[in-house]
């Protein structure tokens, strides 16, 4: 399968050498705002940016049904599915209510939510993808055309001013299908912690499709078992950073998506932040692979793009201590605070 992908932008090391001096000048211990100095000095880095303030922000999250929900029981079901969407889209998910605190905008994209009558489909793809546990979940043409949609609502928000950007996704029956993804891409080798239930339907779902996927790449295993909040997550990532943009990454889709566009194009990782932990398995093994470390120890349930927003307002603290605190030799310097230095 052949994809457009852009070649990534480059980050400014002269601005991030010169932003982090800034940091070391600054009235405190050199280091001791640890992460909160990295990614700052990524944001100004990637926008060439010598003077920062706080960027135009906003969360992209894929929604789309799995097939497989109908095998058992999900953390959404598909009724699930669609009144979250629809809360998000009217402002009141819980993600919205965090949004306001960072003044940060939601793009709530439906790939393929299965009751969804009433929403705008300008993206849609299908009704959810199949059962994988009876055929494969997409074809390549929908994958291209999922990969099409991140990448363009990516430009979207850019033509709209926003420089930063938050992923999630949500739908019926993705545990299953990401943790096979999981297990094909990873390694069979490899364990995640399923319920009985879950883990049993694995073992179906992986017995079926054994034959197919020893000879499949890694875009065709995902044509195989994956959502199409895959491919689209994979736009985003490889738009946001052909177009320099930093990328706060939540959950294991994101992950997912954002490993297998780094085996794409390594340069992409420059780009990449992961906020928070989830209680998704295969996280850390997922981080491992692509050398990443959440900054927060938060247990999110699922990766539905909050975590994202938690990752602005840690920005956002960044560049506020940047700007406005004290430096040393600052007229309003007084004692024998060089000893920090």
């Amino acid at each position: 399968m052949l994809l457009d992908v852009a070649q990534p932008g480059i980050l400014d090391k002269h601005i991030w050498e010169n932003t982090q001096k800034a940091f070391d000048n600054l009235i405190k211990p050199v280091g001791s705002l640890a992460r909160l100095e990295d990614i700052t000095c990524l944001y100004a880095a990637a926008r060439r940016k010598k003077k920062i303030s706080s960027p135009a922000k906003k969360v992209l999250v894929f929604a789309s049904d799995h097939g497989v929900a109908q095998e058992g029981n999900f953390l959404y079901t598909i009724d699930d599915s669609f009144f979250y969407f629809q809360q998000i889209t009217m402002g009141n998910g819980a993600i919205n209510i965090l949004g306001q605190k960072v003044g940060a905008g939601v793009l709530a994209v439906n790939l393929g939510l299965k009751k969804a009558p009433d929403i705008e489909k300008h993206d849609y793809i299908a009704a959810g993808t199949r059962n994988i546990l009876h055929e494969p979940a997409m074809c390549e043409e929908q994958f291209s055309s999922a990969f099409s949609v991140g990448r363009r609502s990516v430009k979207q928000v850019s033509s709209d001013g926003v420089e930063v950007i938050g992923l999630g996704s949500l739908g019926s029956g993705a545990e299953v299908s990401d943790t096979a993804l999981l297990t094909v891409l990873l390694g069979s080798d490899k364990e995640f912690s399923l319920s009985d239930e879950h883990e049993n339907l694995l073992d179906k779902i992986l017995h079926k499709h054994s034959v197919k996927l020893t000879e499949s790449t890694a875009l065709e295993k995902v044509c195989c078992l994956g959502g199409f909040e895959i491919p689209a997550l994979m736009g985003a990532i490889v738009e946001a950073a052909h177009m320099s943009m930093p990328v706060f990454l939540d959950g294991i889709a994101s992950l997912l998506a954002a490993k297998l566009a780094v085996d794409i194009h390594p340069d992409i990782g420059d780009f990449l932040v992961p906020v928070a932990t989830t209680i998704q398995p295969g996280q850390e093994e997922l981080l491992q692979a692509l050398g990443l470390s959440t900054m927060l120890d938060l247990k999110l349930p699922a990766g539905g793009g909050e975590g994202g927003m938690f990752g602005f307002d840690l920005l956002e603290a960044g560049i506020k201590a940047l700007n406005e605190m004290d430096s040393f030799g600052s007229d309003t310097v007084h004692g024998p605070l060089g000893d920090f230095k």
